[in-house]
């Protein structure tokens, strides 16, 4: 008859009572106090980085305040001229205007005006964001305020009509990105002249799409560009998670939708293209744009020689060649915002053509 060896038999633990390791350790509770220790140096490590990143931003931010601007008589000189104004910044909220000419490697002029975007036209500009999270302004040529706006929200998109009547700005009310999903916008028209609202948020616009009223609850508008005429206009609508391209019209208070997957339309200063930036990959944690150019005779549309991801409303250099900003790419990477320029005709690499500046605005 054959034996079978027995196991001790178990006892259930009397209340209170842990089970423990040979030599009275608990290995459970030793690896939930490793993981925390692991976690702990980590916050610690990420909070040293961002105090570290922080005080360097903001030792460099001290010393660019204490830059000096230039004399009115050197701006007057340059602005006689074509030239570009941008806002000078090291990727902060920190955003100093700045003026110089059209050519790379010019002198580059400071002013006293800090916006988070900024917009000019002939003897004005529009200032979006005279405090980090809320304020704009129209400015004169000297860059002192003329009216004051007290729209409330993070800066996003600036624009001013060729001729120098009306000026447009977005900025979210809610998110900070137009790849979150929830983010909210509102995007006034002005009258530069009189400083006062023509439309206090596109919303009002009556919206059509194949003849139809198109509308819905999740409507935000952005990015707009105006046309010769000041009064008609190109502009994005996002709803559903698509993206439209609008023609408006101020006066009739309506716009129509042309096409999908367009954003932050730029009208070329010859009126016959715009420059986009189109929707190529990703979903909503990883989304990027690609800058593209449409016809606006044939709405035939091509990619740019740019191929990276520019997350930008476009500026026109001229008829052929276009602005944005891209982050430095180092190495090592950083947050510095750069702006570039790219042809929308021919296959060649584009060329950066200011450090430390964002928001470029061309004045001819």
């Amino acid at each position: 008859m054959s034996t079978q060896a027995q196991s001790e038999p178990t006892h259930p633990k009397e209340e209170g009572e842990t089970a423990t390791a040979p030599g009275g350790s608990d290995p459970g509770r030793a690896r939930v106090l490793l993981f925390a220790g692991i976690c702990l140096s980590a916050l610690f490590a990420a909070l040293a980085y961002a105090w570290f990143d922080s005080s360097r931003l903001q030792s460099a931010n001290e010393a660019h305040r204490s830059e000096t601007s230039a004399s009115s008589g050197e701006l007057q000189a340059l602005s006689v001229q074509p030239h570009v104004l941008f806002l000078q910044s090291d990727g902060d909220t920190y955003r100093r205007t700045a003026v110089t000419s059209l050519d790379a490697g010019g002198d580059v002029l400071l002013t006293d005006l800090e916006c988070q975007r900024i917009a000019f036209n002939k003897d004005r500009g529009l200032c979006v964001g005279t405090g980090p999270f809320s304020g704009a302004a129209i400015v004169d040529s000297n860059f002192k305020a003329l009216a004051e706006f007290s729209i409330s929200g993070i800066a996003s998109r600036a624009r001013i009509s060729p001729d120098g009547r009306y000026g447009s700005m977005t900025v979210f009310v809610q998110g900070h990105s137009y790849a979150e999903a929830g983010f909210s916008t509102r995007t006034a028209i002005v009258d530069m002249a009189t400083g006062k609202f023509v439309m206090e948020n596109l919303e009002e616009l009556t919206v059509l799409r194949d003849g139809k009223k198109f509308e819905a609850i999740d409507f935000n508008f952005w990015g707009v560009t105006f046309q010769a005429d000041s009064n008609r206009f190109y502009a994005t609508l996002g709803s559903g998670g698509k993206t439209y391209l609008l023609e408006g019209n101020i006066q009739s208070r309506e716009a129509r939708v042309l096409r999908e997957n367009v954003e932050c339309p730029s009208l070329s200063p010859d009126g016959t293209r715009l420059v986009f930036k189109k929707r190529v990959s990703g979903g909503l944690l990883d989304v990027k744009w690609q800058l593209f150019v449409l016809d606006l005779a044939t709405m035939t549309e091509r990619p740019i020689s740019e191929a990276r991801n520019v997350d930008d409303q476009a500026e026109w250099l001229d008829n052929s060649h276009v602005l944005y900003y891209l982050r430095d790419e180092g190495p090592p990477a950083t947050i510095r915002p750069d702006v570039w320029v790219a042809s929308v005709d021919e296959d060649v690499a584009p060329s950066r053509m200011w450090e430390r500046a964002f928001s470029p605005s061309v004045v001819r």
